[in-house]
């Protein structure tokens, strides 16, 4: 069971990578993934938590969300 789980976050991983590459494109500095899930020990209520470091941010809080959505909305399938 563990290792079906630890498979599906890191599909998840890779679509999330994915996504932000394409949505940030050449702005995008670092994706980093911490947390029980960064560590590797994820557990069925686990989320996913990140640090997303991106050149040329919109300013303000409301278009950064509204950014970051696009990657939301292509991961979707994978939540």
């Amino acid at each position: 069971m563990f290792y079906l789980l630890r498979q599906h976050f890191e599909n998840l991983l890779n679509e999330l990578l994915r996504a932000t590459v394409k949505v940030y494109t050449d702005r995008l500095i670092s994706l980093a993934v911490f947390g029980s899930v960064g560590r590797g020990t994820p557990r069925t209520d686990s989320d996913v938590d990140i640090l997303l470091v991106a050149d040329n941010f919109p300013p303000g809080r409301i278009k950064r969300v509204l950014k970051f959505e696009k990657v939301e909305e292509s991961i979707e399938p994978f939540l």
